[in-house]
């Protein structure tokens, strides 16, 4: 009479039982890839502890790395609008400053702040980690002869109380503060500009002016835009002192080069006009001492009324000639200076023209030159904005020529109407005596240079009352301090960058392991890429070597729960109609635990009172035997096999009570021949004798990935069971399962995964089973000793 093996996780064994909820996890699969995120964040103790190194690194790079300060400045740069050319009519249109940014950043700008502020000269205390700038701290100098450039050089000083002791290649001695002293063929002073405290050496070195310049040229940043004078400058430096004086000295530098600009065509002017003065002044001169001496000897004292008529006019019309004569002598200057781009703007006259388009158009061809010859300090000819801005000149210059001709035309016509003029009064005072007559010839000769003179003179004046009016408004936004300036690298950027990375370097390492992880982790896993059905999960046993039978009659452990629910499953594959159901157990390679498992299915179903059988058909490698600690038979499968016995003379009884009967047919002695010997007729005898004398019937075989014995006795089967193990079988294998399934090579195909371990990153956490409820799972046994305890 068959016992109940009761288990209330079976059906029909759960009346009245309150069920355990169970714990769902947060699990992403994609492709057979199976992602906890519960599992990932389990290593919360590396991730915490991963943080605080990242911490402690921060602080320890942000202790020894060099601190770079950044330092602004704003700058508002107002400039009147003044619609004048600046040699002849003193203005200079709005340039706006966007056109001297390049030229604030050239190297000729950087090379005249490293001469003003001695940037040639470094000296650094030496650290065990990093240097410390003395800037601004020790300053030190060559004393050099006019036009000598700085050399490179470098020599080393430790601090004294009354001085320092230098030392240079093998040269060492004393020296004082303040005070020359001499290195081979240099003299050179030291000076301390504030008290400081360091034993450590100090390196005085000095570097080329040149190449000085161009690094600085290339850390100055200067941002405008095109809506606004307003501009930005940033330089950084290890020293914020040095920085700060390097920006004001840009800020003095820029109102510098604005004054210069727009003072340059005034300052042009007047030299040309001084130029002009100077002869026409001792000419007047010895025309008015002639006219004096004519008059005395002629004893004249004025001229006749009709004289002093048409002189009048005379001198009217000689004074637009002279206009006339000045402008046709600026125009040539002009025509010269446009077809000539060697001459320089010294050479360009402007004094005398009037037409306002001609004007407008030189303005911009002077700007355009001027834009050109800075770009030049900082560009080749090839670049771009080069091509594109000497294009513009060219055309400029075209239509230029074309304006000019108009206008040396109109010139021509209006000297033409005076010369016509002044022959018709020539013509009149041809009729007055002739003493009279020369004279007025002579006063009219002055006239005309004394008119030429004043006007000179005049544009003179209107020169230099606008060069003095030369203002260039421009008002600081916010100064270059050392409060403002930014530090490089920021402390708490570094701090929280390098926590961050600590905090994420273990969650990388575990999504790393999760993806590259190629071996099967989890039921839901095996299910994710097998359509054959995951009948159970059992955990990893520790001590089955010494115990290999671990499901009892009252025993409520977790792997006997995990058998029963085993059990429960596989009667829906069993037949209860026929006389004896036959369980195969195979795996893809060895090591999986089939053996194990096929001993406590065995035992499962005979503590139902069931007559159950456990074959020892793995013939290659029997481990079942050795398991129940038997001495390794004679006589077994094999002989039986061979015909030397019958099956019921090599049975070796495990269990035989009343409510337990389980027999063990041990493989015996190990063939040659396995595979031959199981295709044996004497296997038909075999399978009689079991459906006659048991009920359920449970072969171990040997690993089918292997060799092809199950595939053999998998005709008996009534359900294969694949055995698979957690961390041990890989997705290859389960590929290769699945291919068995498409292939028919075993009938009604099942997996179970074993060995899950519940330690480890990839332990499967059994354990929620107990800790969800107060009551462990002895807590269903018939012990009231052991009910007692757990409860």
């Amino acid at each position: 009479m068959q016992r109940e093996d009761h288990n209330i996780w079976e059906p029909g064994n759960r009346a009245n039982t309150e069920y355990p909820d169970r714990l769902q996890h947060t699990t992403t699969k994609v492709g057979g890839v199976d992602i906890d995120i519960r599992r990932i964040f389990s290593i919360w103790p590396f991730i915490i502890l991963f943080g605080l190194l990242g911490y402690a690194v921060g602080s320890i790079y942000l202790r020894y790395a060099s601190v770079v300060y950044t330092v602004s400045t704003g700058l508002s740069i107002e400039e009147k609008q003044e619609v004048s050319l600046g040699q002849a009519f003193f203005g200079n249109p709005r340039d706006p400053f966007n056109d001297r940014v390049e030229y604030l950043k050239s190297p000729a700008v950087a090379a005249q702040l490293v001469d003003t502020l001695g940037l040639q000269y470094n000296a650094d205390a030496q650290g065990r980690f990093r240097n410390k700038n003395f800037y601004k701290i020790i300053r030190w100098r060559f004393i050099l002869n006019p036009g000598e450039e700085v050399p490179e050089f470098k020599f080393t000083i430790i601090p004294r109380e009354d001085g320092f002791r230098y030392s240079w290649s093998n040269i060492t001695g004393n020296a004082r503060w303040d005070q020359p002293f001499t290195l081979g063929k240099h003299q050179i002073v030291v000076n301390r500009l504030q008290p400081f405290n360091t034993q450590s050496p100090i390196v005085c070195y000095s570097t080329n002016s040149i190449v000085t310049a161009f690094a600085l040229s290339k850390k100055i940043s200067i941002s405008t835009t095109k809506e606004s004078n307003i501009i930005t400058i940033k330089y950084s430096d290890v020293s914020s002192d040095r920085a700060v004086d390097i920006l004001n000295g840009l800020v003095v530098l820029c109102n510098t080069v604005l004054e210069r600009d727009k003072s340059l065509g005034f300052s042009q002017a007047i030299e040309f006009i001084e130029q002009r003065m100077a002869p026409l002044r001792r000419e007047l001169d010895s025309i008015e001492s002639a006219l004096a001496a004519f008059k005395s000897s002629k004893g004249l004292v004025g001229n006749s009324a009709n004289g002093d008529l048409y002189l009048q006019k005379m001198q009217e019309y000689d004074k637009d000639l002279t206009k006339v004569n000045i402008m046709e002598s600026t125009a040539r200057s002009l025509e010269g200076f446009i077809r000539n781009p060697g001459l320089k703007d010294a050479d360009l006259s402007f004094v005398g023209a009037e037409n306002p388009g001609l004007l407008a158009m030189l303005t911009q061809y002077q700007q355009m030159l001027q834009q050109k010859d800075k770009l030049s300090l900082t560009a080749q000819p090839t670049n771009p904005t080069m091509i594109v801005l000497d294009k513009s000149i060219s055309d400029m210059r075209s239509n230029m020529e074309k304006q000019l001709s108009n206008y040396k035309t109109n010139l021509q016509i209006a000297r033409n109407a005076y010369q016509q003029k002044i022959s018709t009064a020539s013509n009149i005072i041809r009729n007055i005596p002739v003493a009279e007559r020369e004279l007025i010839d002579k006063t009219r000769f002055q006239n005309i240079k004394e008119q030429l003179y004043l006007t000179l003179l005049q544009k003179r004046e209107e020169a230099a009352i606008a060069k003095a009016s030369v203002t260039v408004n421009t008002k600081t936004l916010f100064p270059p301090v050392k409060v403002n300036a930014s530090l490089s690298p920021s402390r708490s950027q570094i701090l929280i960058i390098s926590i961050f990375i600590g905090l994420l370097l273990p969650i990388i390492f575990a999504i790393l392991k999760e993806l590259f992880n190629k071996k099967i982790i989890s039921k839901k896993q095996l299910q994710d890429i097998t359509d054959i059905p995951v009948l159970a999960e059992l955990e990893q046993i520790s001590n089955a070597t010494n115990f290999p039978f671990v499901i009892e009659g009252s025993s409520r452990s977790m792997f006997g729960e995990q058998i029963r629910s085993l059990r429960t499953s596989l009667s829906f594959y069993l037949d209860p109609a026929k006389p004896c159901n036959y369980i195969i157990l195979t795996s893809s390679v060895s090591g999986e635990g089939k053996s194990f498992l096929s001993m406590n299915i065995a035992k499962s179903f005979s503590l139902q009172g069931k007559r159950v059988a456990m074959l020892e058909f793995d013939l290659r490698r029997p481990k079942i035997t050795k398991a129940l600690g038997m001495a390794e038979p004679k006589i077994g499968l094999s002989s039986m096999l061979l015909g030397k016995q019958s099956p019921a003379d090599i049975i070796i009884p495990v269990f035989d009570t009343e409510q337990e009967k389980l027999d063990l047919f041990p493989s015996g002695a190990i063939p040659p021949n396995p595979q031959e010997l199981i295709s044996n007729p004497s296997m038909k005898g075999l399978k009689e004798y079991l459906d006659k004398n048991y009920d359920v019937v449970v072969v171990d075989t040997p690993p089918y990935g292997i060799v092809a014995d199950a595939q053999i006795l998998a005709a008996w089967a009534d359900v294969s069971i694949i055995v698979t193990r957690f961390q041990q079988t890989v997705k290859e294998q389960v590929q290769e399962i699945n291919e068995w399934q498409q292939r028919g090579l075993f009938k009604s195909m099942a997996i179970v995964f074993n060995g899950v371990r519940n330690s480890g990153y990839f332990g499967y956490k059994y354990g929620y089973y107990y800790y969800k409820r107060k009551y462990g799972y002895s807590y269903y046994t018939n012990d009231p000793e052991k009910k007692k305890k757990s409860s």
